[in-house]
């Protein structure tokens, strides 16, 4: 969770950035050619902190918590348990059901039903 929020607060802050880029890139739209240097400038400086900011998501992203791994290994574990566990269920229930209507104690549910 830590670790996702933190990823959030870099991908706004990333987006804020990426807005004002484009802030100035519509300004240099209708701007004459003496004004282009400033602007050139201050998109270059948004540039670097876009790469700033997309360089600290790539370390939070690769920054491997042993104790994150032991956990999805655990909860690949238990998620393969669970579904054979479920596929042994719905066996013995289709099972029963199959008993069931050939006994005569349950009938076989219409489409139309």
């Amino acid at each position: 969770g830590r670790r996702g929020a933190r990823m959030g607060r870099i991908g706004g802050r990333m987006g804020a950035v990426s807005a004002r880029m484009a802030m100035v890139q519509a300004r240099l739209a209708g701007r004459p050619a003496r004004d282009l240097a400033n602007a050139r400038a201050e998109l270059q400086e948004l540039r670097g902190e876009l790469d700033q900011l997309r360089t600290q998501l790539d370390e939070v992203r690769a920054d491997s918590d042993p104790d994150m791994e032991a956990l999805s290994h655990k909860m690949s574990e238990l998620s393969a348990q669970h579904a054979a566990l479920l596929k042994q269920v719905r066996e013995q229930v289709r099972d029963i059901a199959t008993r069931a209507r050939r006994e005569g104690k349950a009938e076989r549910p219409h489409a139309n039903a």
